[in-house]
């Protein structure tokens, strides 16, 4: 699954940077469906994965003269072609792209071929008490000790006993996982 993954996100990568001979480039647009489905093992807990609604293929819009640039960019097995015309690439109709536009805006689906920009929140200044929201301190506070956009060091109270805390040493959490406490 981990190499189909791959291939997958090579040829969006590859299709999304395709330019004609001249150098122009092609500006296809493509659409790559996903669903989280819940997978059940009898060996290990429940967990959502994340698969494609069609796998080994993408959707791709770009002007008709250019289609034959595809079928030699990295990661595209074959490009597939109309019934009884092995010269011109298949077509689903605008509505169904559509449709499929809808369902990735309304959340039943999800568009997989643009990975997710990492979330920038912002450094939290030196001595600001905050809560851990995630994670296995989750629920804990602290102080912060050094924090940049993407960690955050700080010192988590492990004991209240009303007028003091004792603080543990220094522990480096990723951002998303505190917050400014209230």
């Amino acid at each position: 699954m981990a190499h189909e993954w791959q291939q997958h996100h090579l040829a969006v990568q590859s299709l999304r940077e395709m330019r004609r001979p001249d150098g122009a480039a092609v500006n296809a647009v493509v659409l790559s469906p996903t669903v989280r489905v819940r997978v059940s093992r009898s060996s290990s807990p429940d967990f959502v994965a994340i698969q494609p609604c069609w796998p080994g293929y993408l959707l791709v819009q770009l002007p008709e003269a250019d289609w034959h640039l595809m079928q030699r960019k990295r990661g595209v097995a074959r490009v597939l072609s109309a019934v009884g015309d092995q010269h011109r690439p298949a077509w689903v109709s605008d509505a169904w792209v559509d449709a499929v536009s809808k369902c990735i805006r309304e959340g039943v689906m999800e568009d997989r071929s643009i990975p997710a920009a990492p979330l920038r929140l912002p450094a939290i200044d030196r001595g600001t008490e905050v809560l851990v929201s995630s994670g296995p301190f989750e629920g804990w506070r602290g102080v912060v000790q050094l924090s940049s956009v993407e960690r955050v060091s700080l010192l988590l109270r492990a004991v209240e006993d009303g007028a003091r805390a004792l603080p543990i040493s220094a522990v480096v959490l990723p951002r998303s996982h505190v917050e400014v406490a209230a």
